[in-house]
């Protein structure tokens, strides 16, 4: 749901005579996540080429009467695309993935199973406030294109190799373990804020979320406390 603001944000660089329109097409588009160590397998069973898919490519494919799009994504347990089509064959793209045998998973799954893979979501970890790279975004940005805005801030983190804070996965830790992480609550350290709680989640062993922590904490390995409850970070397959 962030159409209307990329819009707008997109708008302050179009001038007067640049031959380009801007077209929401959201209400008319369908997107489904296709996950795991069998994404691609289950993929290409589903019609889509097995031709190799650099991480943020797509190819337009023909299924049937229905055209799609397959998006390689940020992983989750392994692997990660994008099903991408027109809202009118949802129902057609929808049984072609489900014919593959695949799980289908329902929201508050997939929330759980992203935070333990530690990725970042628009409104939670995407927002003003922070950057790519804090983000653990490395591979999203590109560190040779031309200009492009935010480089300059982008060039400046990387070529000081430090960051001011980064996204962790946290989990409750010890006699915590059944305790609950707080949406939106401050990390503490030593009594002091050390960072906030960006997205929680509930899961076979408890609680678990994530958060931006400043970088100097997490290297000296102090002690992390969301109220009273003691959470430990966790280096995760995108951290």
């Amino acid at each position: 749901n962030n159409s209307e603001a990329i819009a707008r944000y997109l708008m302050r660089y179009v001038f007067f005579q640049d031959d380009f329109k801007i077209q929401d097409i959201s209400s008319g588009t369908v997107v489904f996540g296709l996950y795991g160590p069998q994404a691609q397998a289950k993929a290409i069973q589903a019609g889509f080429s097995d031709e190799e898919l650099p991480l943020h490519h797509w190819r337009q494919t023909k299924l049937g009467d229905v055209t799609a799009y397959l998006h390689r994504t940020d992983p989750i347990q392994g692997d990660g695309y994008f099903v991408i089509g027109e809202a009118k064959d949802r129902d057609a793209l929808w049984q072609r993935l489900l014919d593959t045998v695949l799980t289908a998973a329902d929201a508050d799954a997939y929330d759980f199973l992203r935070i333990e893979a530690g990725l970042p979501r628009f409104g939670h970890e995407l927002t003003n406030d922070y950057i790519p790279l804090e983000a653990n975004l490395w591979a999203d940005v590109s560190f040779n294109k031309g200009c492009y805005i935010g480089q300059e801030i982008i060039a400046r983190m990387e070529s000081r190799g430090k960051l001011a804070k980064k996204l962790v996965m946290l989990a409750a830790d010890g006699a915590s373990a059944d305790a609950s992480i707080e949406l939106g609550a401050t990390i503490l350290s030593n009594g002091k804020k050390a960072g906030t709680v960006t997205s929680t989640a509930v899961g076979p062993n408890g609680s678990i979320g994530l958060g931006y922590v400043r970088t100097a904490v997490l290297q000296k390995n102090m002690e992390l406390f969301v109220g009273e409850t003691a959470v430990r970070p966790i280096t995760t397959s995108n951290s």
